[in-house]
């Protein structure tokens, strides 16, 4: 193993960005599977295409500070969507509230993504950078891999990943309070 890696700042960031970089590709098979199943052939495109379409939209608002303050806090809209997106897997099965549901948590999550990225950068700013991006690149790339090997034996495994993420976003939520609350005491004395 690289000695830089062990260097490394905030190595939990890696498994909450790889789950979160294997959710589109887990489930985006997943859905184009129920269009054909409710005899939607022709429509099977959409799972591809919406969840591009809401990225794209999603980053405009952002970039023009339209609904700034939802998209202001992105782990806390995707924690809220991802719950959402479990119970339509528990009791809507109407495949076109999944897909835009999946297209919204995948738009958000791509929000999370960037500003996981940033403090990671940020938290290891002494390191090759050139180290830190690759290590980030491959990272995504290593998950899908295990995840895709994974999924042979364990059919829930989609499940498991909206599972996983949703406890990630809680994680960084909290991890974010307490960086929070300490700042702010920092502040007062």
């Amino acid at each position: 193993m690289d000695s830089r890696f062990k260097n490394l700042n905030k190595k939990r960031y890696f498994v909450i960005l790889g789950v979160l970089a294997t959710t589109t590709t887990i489930w985006i098979p997943i859905f184009v599977n129920d269009f054909i199943q409710e005899d939607m052939q022709k429509l099977s495109f959409v799972p591809f295409v919406l969840p591009g379409i809401a990225i794209f939209i999603v980053l405009e608002l952002v970039k023009r500070n339209i609904l700034s303050t939802i998209f202001k806090k992105p782990i806390a809209v995707y924690l809220i969507v991802s719950l959402l997106f479990m119970l339509y897997l528990l009791y809507i099965p109407f495949v076109w509230v999944g897909v835009i549901l999946f297209s919204l948590l995948t738009a958000i999550g791509i929000l999370v993504s960037i500003d996981l990225r940033k403090t990671f950068l940020e938290a290891n700013v002494a390191i090759d950078s050139k180290f830190v991006l690759q290590s980030l690149y491959l990272n995504g790339a290593i998950f899908l891999l295990i995840f895709s090997s994974i999924y042979k034996y364990l059919e829930v495994l989609q499940f498991v990943i909206i599972i996983l993420n949703s406890i990630s976003m809680i994680y960084l939520m909290r991890e974010r309070v307490k960086l929070n609350m300490s700042n702010s005491r920092a502040t007062v004395e």
